[in-house]
């Protein structure tokens, strides 16, 4: 199959470009929300969890709170994504993802303008909800699974695809190497970048994630409509 029928074969949502831009996106939301919101990864459930556990043994119960409402933000944002998908499919010419994406796009918007003095803890809540609704709509990378916000599943099947292609001698599996490599990279490009914006802009710096998120909102209106 030549390059250009085979990108054709994949689809829109799963192409690596779309994907590597999306965890760009991933990798500057949690060091934008850690560097300047309250020091918490708002991508990182798995150490919520285990913060949750923490703040209710110490009888914390603020923090104890705060950190299931980060949980509870998460789950919810799933939610949203499957009933987005399974009950509004499209409205107008546009799609479900393309819907999901200009949320996004709106709510990164709006917290851009709240103050680096104002509690970071409901913002924290939304980027966690943005996080997740994110990681539910885009989980396919050119038909196998990936995460967008996160990179612990993402190290896992990088590795799975050295050993596809260095042991099994697998057809493919170099390629799977490669967009896992290209999609890691990315991640941590984010928090690099997101680094440097952060301490330019402050709060503000979350406004970059504008500029990807128009991109993939582009890209989906454009080569899902063409």
């Amino acid at each position: 199959m030549s390059p250009k029928r085979e990108k054709a074969a994949v689809p829109v949502p799963q192409r690596l470009i779309l994907g590597c831009v999306l965890a760009f996106t991933g990798g500057f939301l949690d060091i934008y929300t850690y560097l300047i919101r309250g020091g918490v990864f708002a991508n990182a459930q798995t150490s919520n969890l285990i913060f949750l556990g923490l703040r209710l043994m110490e009888g914390d119960w603020p923090q104890a709170l705060n950190y299931f409402a980060q949980v509870a933000s998460y789950v919810v944002g799933i939610l949203v994504a499957g009933v987005v998908k399974r009950r509004i499919g499209t409205v107008g010419n546009l799609h479900w993802r393309q819907i999901v994406i200009f949320a996004e796009f709106i709510l990164v918007t709006i917290i851009g303008y709240i103050p680096a003095s104002f509690p970071p803890e409901p913002v924290n809540v939304i980027v966690a909800f943005i996080c997740s609704v994110q990681v539910a709509s885009f989980d396919s990378l050119e038909g196998t699974s990936f995460a967008t916000t996160m990179c612990t599943g993402n190290l896992r099947q990088m590795g799975e695809h050295i050993l596809a292609f260095a042991v099994d001698k697998r057809p493919g599996a170099l390629r799977g190497v490669f967009k896992y490599v290209a999609i890691i990279v990315s991640f941590v490009m984010g928090a690099v970048i997101g680094t440097f914006f952060v301490a330019e802009m402050q709060e503000e710096a979350i406004w970059i994630c504008c500029y990807t998120l128009f991109f993939v909102l582009s890209y989906l209106l454009v080569m899902e409509d063409g």
